[in-house]
C-alpha cells in the first residue's frame, strides 16, 4: 500500500497505476498543446512562414494557404487545450471516472488527428 501524505488515505496499487497513466496522458496532451501553440505563434508572428510551400503538391490539403493552415492548427489547439483543462481539473478534483473519460477523449482526438493528417508522400 502507498500512503497519500496530503489526505493520509491509503492508495492501493490499482489507484497508483491509474494516476500514473493519467499523468502520462496529461503530459502528452500538454506536449501537443504547447507544440500547437508554438506552431501558431511561428506562423503568425515570425518569418518562418516563408519556408512553407503553400499550395504545393504533395502536401496535404491544409497547406493550401496560410489562413487554412492556421485555422486547421488552431482548431486542433483549441481541442487539445480544452481536453487538457478538463484532464487537469478532474485530476485535481480526484474524479477518476471523468479523468478516464477526458483522457480517452484526448486519445480519440489524437487518433483522429493522425487519420485526418494522413501520410505525406
Amino acid at each position: 500500500m502507498l500512503t497519500d501524505t496530503v489526505t493520509n488515505r491509503k492508495l492501493n496499487l490499482k489507484d497508483g497505476l491509474f494516476w500514473t497513466i493519467a499523468i502520462l496522458v496529461i503530459l502528452t496532451n500538454m506536449l501537443f498543446s504547447l507544440a500547437s501553440v508554438f506552431e501558431i505563434y511561428q506562423i503568425s508572428f515570425t518569418d518562418i512562414e516563408k519556408e512553407y510551400h503553400w499550395g504545393a503538391e504533395p502536401f496535404p490539403w491544409y497547406y493550401e494557404n496560410k489562413m487554412t493552415y492556421l485555422t486547421y492548427t488552431g482548431s486542433w489547439t483549441i481541442l487539445f487545450l480544452t481536453t487538457l483543462f478538463f484532464q487537469v481539473y478532474f485530476a485535481l478534483k480526484d474524479n477518476k471516472t471523468k479523468e478516464l473519460y477526458s483522457g480517452l477523449l484526448f486519445i480519440l482526438l489524437f487518433a483522429t488527428m493522425l487519420i485526418v493528417n494522413g501520410p505525406i508522400d
